[in-house]
C-alpha cells in the first residue's frame, strides 16, 4: 500500500489487526512502526523474521523515502530531518497518533530524531544496533578485534577518504563483516537496497550526525539493544546512546552472539525482549473505540 506524504508516495505493508475483540468491546492495541537502517534499505530486512510481534500489536513496515517501493523523490531530500517528518506525516495519514517505533541501524537514528523533533508523540522506542551518529573510532577498533587488521584498513580507508573506489571496496569487504546470520538467496533476492542513496548520505550528512540532543528529549520509554560482536556500531555506542537519554528513560540489553543484523537480533532472543517492552514497559492505550 502507498500514502501521500507531501512530494513523495511511502510504501507500507501491515501485519495485524489494530482493533482486538474484547468482551463487549473492541480493545486497541499498540501499533509498532518499522523503520530499517542504511539508509537505503527497505522494509524486508523485518520479514518474516518480526512478524511473531503480530500477537501483541499492530506492525506497520515503512520503506522510507528513496527505499524498496516508495518514491525516491529529490536526492536533496535524502535527509535525517526529513526521513523523521515523513514519519509524522505517514502516523498523521494513517491517524496513528503514538507509535512505538523500532528503528534498526540508521533506522534507530531516525527514530531518536522523530522523538526529539516530536516531543511526546512516540509512545515508545526499539532502539537496536544503532547509536547517536556514526563513531569512526569504536568501529576501527570493533572491526580490528574482531575481523583482522585487513578488514579495518577497509573501514578505515573509506572513512578517511570517501569515494566511489573506497565505497565499493568497503561494500564489498565490510558489509558481509556485519552480521553473522545472512539472509537466504531468495531472501536476499526480494531485498531491494538502494547503494546509491547509501553512498550519498554516507558521504555526506552521516559524517557530522549527531543526536546528542535529540536523546535528551526523549520522554517515552526505550529499549536500546546490540549485538555483543557488531564492528559497526559495538556496545559502547549503545551505552553512549542510553547516557545521553534522560535518567531512567533508556534500558540496554547486550545479545550474545549477535553481530550487526536483524536476523542476529532475533536469533538472540530480541523478540521475547521486544514483546515483554510493548507488554509491560509501554504505556498502555485506553481500549475503547475512539
Amino acid at each position: 500500500m502507498r500514502v501521500c506524504v507531501g512530494d513523495v508516495r511511502l510504501f507500507f505493508d501491515v501485519e495485524g489487526a489494530r482493533l482486538a475483540a474484547d468482551g463487549p468491546r473492541f480493545r486497541e492495541r499498540p501499533c509498532v512502526l518499522f523503520l530499517p537502517g542504511g539508509p537505503g534499505q527497505e522494509h524486508s530486512i523485518f520479514k518474516p523474521a518480526f512478524d511473531p510481534l503480530s500477537e501483541v500489536a499492530q506492525l506497520i513496515y515503512l520503506d522510507p523515502r528513496g527505499c524498496g517501493r516508495s518514491d525516491p523523490g529529490h536526492p536533496d531530500h535524502w535527509c535525517l530531518a526529513t526521513w523523521a517528518d515523513d514519519v509524522a506525516r505517514l502516523c498523521d495519514a494513517l491517524e496513528i497518533e503514538h507509535p512505538i517505533l523500532l528503528g534498526a541501524s540508521f533506522g534507530g537514528m531516525v527514530a531518536l530524531e522523530f522523538a526529539g523533533a516530536h516531543p511526546g508523540r512516540a509512545e515508545g522506542l526499539v532502539l537496536a544496533m544503532t547509536g547517536l551518529g556514526l563513531r569512526p573510532g569504536l568501529a576501527s577498533a570493533a572491526f580490528g578485534r574482531l575481523h583482522g587488521t585487513a578488514a579495518r584498513s577497509v573501514h578505515d580507508g573509506y572513512w578517511q577518504q570517501p569515494g566511489p573506489a573506497t565505497f565499493a571496496e568497503y561494500m564489498r569487504v565490510c558489509v558481509p563483516l556485519y552480521s553473522r546470520i545472512h539472509a537466504s538467496p531468495d531472501e536476499a533476492t526480494r531485498g531491494r537496497r538502494n547503494d546509491a542513496l547509501l553512498e550519498r548520505y554516507w558521504g555526506g550528512e552521516m559524517r557530522t550526525v549527531d543526536l546528542t540532543g535529540a536523546a535528551s528529549r526523549v520522554s517515552c520509554p526505550a529499549l536500546v539493544l546490540v549485538g555483543e560482536l557488531d564492528p559497526l556500531l559495538p556496545p559502547a555506542a549503545s551505552e553512549e546512546l542510553v547516557a545521553a537519554l534522560p535518567p531512567g528513560v533508556g534500558r540496554l540489553h547486550v545479545l550474545p552472539e549477535a553481530g550487526h543484523g536483524t536476523r542476529d537480533l532475533v536469533a538472540s532472543g530480541a523478540l521475547d525482549l521486544i514483546r515483554a517492552f510493548v507488554l509491560e514497559d509501554v504505556a498502555s492505550v485506553d481500549g475503547s473505540v475512539r
